[in-house]
């Protein structure tokens, strides 16, 4: 049998880079490329499974994990979505360079 899927941003493009951990009957890891699909086969049918996502310059996956238990046929499209959180920050500053408190970005 076999477990496979795709990691894509909130775009629908894939992302490489994230590792994908197999545990449960067997114990294998993943690294997609640039188009984010990662694939176990000789799977043993009857035993329980758990795909994770990590990485990938990914801060979350939807779904978490997807788990196969037991696993009783081949697992096509078990696909997740990379979640990014950005950050911005900064200073504001005058003419001289001196910090202004009191300002309200928006």
């Amino acid at each position: 049998y076999y477990i496979n899927g795709r990691i894509v941003n909130s775009s629908g493009l894939g992302v490489g880079g994230v590792t994908v951990s197999l545990s449960g009957g067997t114990s294998r890891t993943f690294v997609t490329s640039s188009d984010g699909i990662y694939s176990f086969t000789g799977l043993t049918g009857g035993l329980n499974y758990t795909v994770t996502p990590s990485g990938g310059g990914c801060t979350s996956f939807s779904p978490s994990a997807y788990t196969a238990s037991p696993l009783s046929s081949n697992q096509n499209d078990r696909n997740f979505t990379c979640g990014t959180t950005y950050y911005i920050n900064g200073r504001i500053v005058n003419s001289s360079g001196l910090g202004v408190g009191g300002v309200t970005v928006t």
